[in-house]
């Protein structure tokens, strides 16, 4: 079977941009639609190529290729999984490549949004309308509480009560 090769492309939308052999791989073409030009790479050069074809010869040659619909039997694609669907599988953390800088290390102060302006933030009060998780008990009247402590001495005082009385089942036996 003879070797696949595959043409890249790339697209630019500044119509300043001109591709650099960085840009672009042996073959490759880029497309900028700003500048209307087409370059392509030969060996160690990149050509602009627009004024080679006419715009309809272009537009012949490449009609259809974008749209074209084809397909490939699972022996035809090359670095695939052994099996499909693949397993399910996890990494180590060490495994792991191109991580962000942000997961390896705790952010800086100014990578952190959503921050007071310093930190520690100055010390400050709220209104109780400013608080959308207080809960209704805290904006209720206070008068329709008990003060702190009443209840639970009238429980107090009622625990003593029964436990000063002798048990009436206790006295039943004596």
């Amino acid at each position: 079977m003879p070797a696949r090769q595959y043409v890249g492309l790339r697209i630019s939308n500044d119509a300043q941009a001109v591709p650099t052999i960085n840009d672009m791989g042996e073959g490759e073409l880029a497309f900028n639609l700003a500048s209307e030009r087409i370059y392509a790479r030969f060996g160690e050069q990149i050509r602009d190529i627009t004024d080679t074809y006419t715009r309809a010869q272009i537009e012949q040659l490449l009609a259809g290729k974008a749209a074209a619909q084809h397909t490939h039997t699972w022996d035809d694609i090359d670095e695939k999984p052994s099996t499909y669907p693949p397993a399910t599988h996890g990494h180590e953390w060490q495994a792991i490549g191109s991580k962000p800088a942000t997961a390896t290390r705790w952010p800086s102060f100014a990578e952190v949004s959503d921050k007071p302006a310093t930190y520690p933030a100055s010390a400050h009060t709220h209104a109780l309308s400013e608080i959308t998780d207080a809960g209704t008990a805290a904006g209720a009247d206070v008068a329709d509480f008990d003060p702190a402590g009443t209840a639970a001495s009238e429980a107090y005082s009622v625990r003593r009560y029964v436990d000063s009385r002798p048990d009436p089942l206790l006295m039943h036996f004596l």
